[in-house]
């Protein structure tokens, strides 16, 4: 969360968005499903600067055929890279913190 200190113009509309949620509710988990704005900076944080290499460690139920025909097979571990969250062929200006990637990505998809 360091990283807003570096783009002050997110300040302003996080702390409307905070002190608008707070004058309705108090701090829940409901109240905090509605920060979006908070929610798509932390997950910014998280994309551009990662805690670890891989994120989202699963185990497969059952085999499973991807689209190109790679077999992964029943109680596979599998996991996503950090790394492509980086890539610019994944993310638009990939390598840049944009507080309001997630929550244009939530817009047009949730």
């Amino acid at each position: 969360m360091t990283d807003i200190t570096y783009y002050p113009e997110i300040l302003g509309p996080l702390e409307k968005e905070i002190l608008a949620v707070r004058g309705q509710e108090a701090w829940t988990k409901s109240a905090l499903s509605k920060m979006q704005l908070l929610d798509s900076t932390i997950k910014e944080s998280q994309r551009v600067k990662p805690i670890q290499i891989t994120t989202m460690l699963r185990s497969t139920l059952e085999d499973y055929t991807l689209p190109d025909r790679t077999l992964v097979p029943k109680d596979h571990l599998i996991s996503v890279s950090t790394h492509a969250m980086r890539d610019p062929q994944v993310n638009k200006d990939a390598t840049t913190w944009d507080g309001y990637r997630f929550l244009r990505w939530c817009q047009k998809l949730c």
